[in-house]
């Protein structure tokens, strides 16, 4: 989807020095307090800086719209943003206050990202959150908190991967963590998920031991169904798809795919 800016904005004099032009370890682009410091949280974050300029002068600040923001751990496409320390924006965890949303593309940690976002009416995610289907779960294994951890799926009692070929799985990882911390999973709806084998679109999915999504087999469990096809031959590619944990099937069919 391409995209061109359309935000709201308006001025504030910084309190912090704004200078830093750099992308991901400057001023640009991080979310500020009303105060003129760099916020700490969602609930106090005023908008995302969009100009530099220096202590005691004024900064263009958006608040509301679609805009680029600093993310401070790995987003996946579509994730709900919320406000950390130093202006970064991450996913949120309970009592986290929710500003927006990522828009289609994946971000890595410390790069620059693009998002749909409303400082004017920030509200909390809560733990278990009914409309969004996420949950918090303790991660054991620090390999949870790679950017290539994202969109697989787990398993929170263990704190790892989905075990014996998936038949342990009860999320799709939307925030990783690492060993000990929390991390977030989705149990059902349209989530990001990550492909261990070419998927085309509209195929029954299954995960591997190894939290993969691949097209499921004869005897498979099924996990959800692609919305898109993944990047060709790209093992470890995000694609869309829709997901539920709830009430796995049994696979009777090599594939199903959706054939124009």
């Amino acid at each position: 989807m391409a995209t061109s800016r359309n935000w709201w904005g308006t001025t504030l004099k910084g309190a912090d020095p704004f200078g830093d032009i750099l992308a991901g370890t400057g001023s640009l682009f991080k979310a500020v307090a009303v105060d003129g410091t760099y916020a700490n949280n969602g609930i106090e974050a005023y908008g995302v800086v969009q100009s530099v300029a220096n202590s005691g002068e004024n900064i263009t600040v958006a608040w509301l719209g679609e805009m680029k923001y600093t993310a401070g751990i790995a987003i996946g496409a579509g994730i709900r943003l919320s406000v950390s320390t130093s202006g970064y924006l991450i996913t949120p965890n309970s009592g986290d206050f929710i500003v927006g949303r990522n828009t289609e593309n994946s971000v890595a940690s410390g790069a620059v990202g693009r998002g749909l976002l409303n400082f004017a009416a920030p509200h909390m995610f809560q733990n278990s959150d009914a409309e969004s289907n996420l949950f918090d779960f303790t991660v054991v294994g620090s390999f949870l908190s790679a950017a290539a951890a994202l969109g697989k799926g787990v398993h929170s009692n263990s704190g790892d991967f989905a075990l014996e070929e998936g038949g342990r799985a009860d999320g799709v990882l939307i925030t990783g963590a690492t060993s000990g911390q929390t991390a977030v999973m989705q149990v059902a709806g349209i989530a990001p998920v990550c492909a261990g084998d070419v998927v085309a679109q509209g195929v029954s999915l299954t995960i591997t031991d190894s939290g993969y999504w691949e097209p499921a087999g004869v005897n498979d469990n099924i996990w959800g169904r692609s919305l898109e096809a993944s990047a060709a031959g790209n093992s470890g590619s995000l694609f869309t798809a829709m997901i539920s944990f709830a009430n796995p099937q049994i696979s009777a069919v090599v594939s199903d795919a959706i054939v124009d």
